[in-house]
């Protein structure tokens, strides 16, 4: 069906009568009659009502006016997308920015890339996660995201390049009605989720500043900036939303600053996009097998069986025949780094049936020299070795009594070696959160799990809900914030580097 016959029939609908609807189309009344017997003869099929005046559509036809606009609207996109497919030196960009940044900077941005006409703009918004995966993913060509001075993406070095747009800041408001209660000893405040990002930077950069002795009570929680904006203009709570959204409602006397009295909070506005080494990069081939051997090994400190464990119920939820192999010390209280000490967990995940965890090794993780010495053996010629980069250091190879480091001597040139930082890219994915070295450090299980997932396409989910389940009230959350950012970061370095 052409789209100007659907026009046609929503002019009928919106104006109520053949004559207004005419005038709509630029048509005479006449040439608009003849039209409207044309579309019904090609339809095969009678639309209107003549038996009263004016001439309506009919009631069944009438019932279709939510789908007639949704293809309309529908054949519009597609009709300007293929003009713009032809047009020389046509280009469309997309691009996608954090909730808040939606209403406030992308119109300029948008405005500023179309003012010759010659790009198309898509515009999509999520949470800053959701901005970097659609990076990662090749759905998009930059992203624009808030970040606090000073701070680094959490994510591999070199995979992004970065400018800063602006700056905004975060600002305490509220109704002018609610104005004396931010002096009071415990204020009521609408807040944001501790896992979203301006949550976050209230907790971490804005929180530990309020006056000595004021304390917060939430009356509401939502994460859209845009919800958090009517619930302050609705007299619910004082809320730290963006300058950039509330400069309107604080000209207009519809909301106050709060900032005389309680801390604010500079940020930044960044373009972000993948360097020109990861877009231009090819993508491996992927390859299909029917069964997988995957051992995981460390310190008995590494949290290797559990990784191991969570492998294995998510290979058996998607379906997997499974059979495992926990691979405990040799000593209980073996030092740190020594060959007695490595622990390890072997799982063979199959699309057949299965009957033993499996002989030779597909992907060996190793935590530490010490591992990969220990179970170097078990891993098929030419197979993939996993290992942390930042753990062979001098001390590493001694204590798993190597002479000369095996990631440089050569030794390993039969393998397929992934050489990565675990260690330091789980402490930067984990630097918001508020953990120690320690605790930071024991979240690389999940770093490695992530880049296992990503590189048999497992899915995340089952593990997200388990750190949820599991860890969601140990500090404050702050171990499973940290467990998850470093899952998420294992999974985007492999998609990142392509492993």
């Amino acid at each position: 069906m052409r789209l100007e016959w659907i026009e046609d029939l929503l002019a009928v609908l919106d104006s109520g009568s053949l004559a207004r609807a005419a005038e709509r189309r630029f048509l005479t009344q006449s040439a608009f009659t003849r039209r409207v017997r044309l579309i019904e003869d090609s339809i095969g099929a009678t639309l209107f009502d003549r038996s009263r005046k004016p001439v309506t559509l009919l009631p069944g036809v009438q019932a279709l006016e939510p789908n007639l606009r949704d293809l309309a609207a529908q054949l519009r996109r597609l009709r300007e997308a293929l003009a713009h497919a032809a047009s020389p030196g046509g280009r469309t960009l997309t691009f996608v920015c954090q909730h808040a940044i939606t209403t406030t900077f992308s119109p300029w941005i948008v405005r500023a890339l179309t003012a010759r006409g010659e790009i198309l703009m898509r515009v999509r918004s999520g949470n800053r996660d959701e901005c970097l995966l659609l990076l990662l993913a090749g759905e998009a060509d930059f992203s624009v995201m808030y970040e606090t001075p000073g701070a680094r993406l959490p994510t591999l070095p070199g995979s992004f390049d970065a400018v800063t747009l602006g700056t905004d800041r975060l600002v305490p408001v509220c109704a002018p009605a609610l104005r004396p209660l931010a002096s009071e000893p415990v204020i009521p405040t609408i807040s944001y989720p501790s896992d979203v990002f301006l949550g976050q930077v209230f907790d971490r950069s804005v929180a530990p500043r309020l006056p000595d002795g004021v304390a917060t009570s939430s009356r509401a929680e939502t994460a859209l900036t845009l919800a958090m904006l009517q619930f302050a203009l609705n007299e619910i709570g004082i809320a730290w939303l963006p300058q950039s959204l509330v400069t309107e409602d604080l000209q207009q006397g519809r909301l106050v600053r709060l900032d005389d009295v309680l801390p604010t909070q500079a940020m930044e506005v960044r373009m972000i996009r993948l360097s020109e080494g990861q877009t231009e990069r090819s993508a491996k081939p992927v390859t299909e097998r029917r069964s997988v051997v995957v051992r995981f090994c460390g310190d008995s400190g590494d949290g290797m069986q559990l990784a191991g464990a969570q492998l294995t119920f998510t290979s058996a939820l998607a379906g997997n025949d499974i059979a495992t192999f926990p691979d405990y010390p040799a000593e209980i209280r073996a030092p740190r780094g020594s060959l007695a000490g490595v622990s390890g967990f072997q799982i063979q995940f199959a699309a057949d049936e299965v009957l033993t965890p499996g002989d030779g090794v597909d992907a060996l993780v190793a935590m530490n020299p010490a591992a990969l010495k220990e179970n170097m053996h078990w891993v098929k010629q030419g197979e993939t070795l996993i290992v942390d980069d930042d753990a062979f250091d001098d001390r590493g190879l001694r204590s798993a009594g190597y002479e000369t480091n095996p990631l440089e001597d050569g030794s390993l040139a039969d393998w397929h070696v992934v050489r990565a930082p675990v260690t330091t890219l789980t402490k930067e994915a984990v630097a918001e959160t508020g953990l120690g070295r320690k605790d930071a450090e024991r979240c690389r299980n999940f770093f490695a799990l992530g880049l296992v997932y990503w590189l048999y396409g497992r899915d995340m989910a089952p593990t997200l809900d388990f750190i949820a389940r599991k860890f969601g009230k140990e500090d404050g959350g702050a171990v499973a914030e940290g467990a998850r950012r470093a899952l998420n970061a294992g999974w985007n370095y492999g998609e990142t580097t392509e492993a």
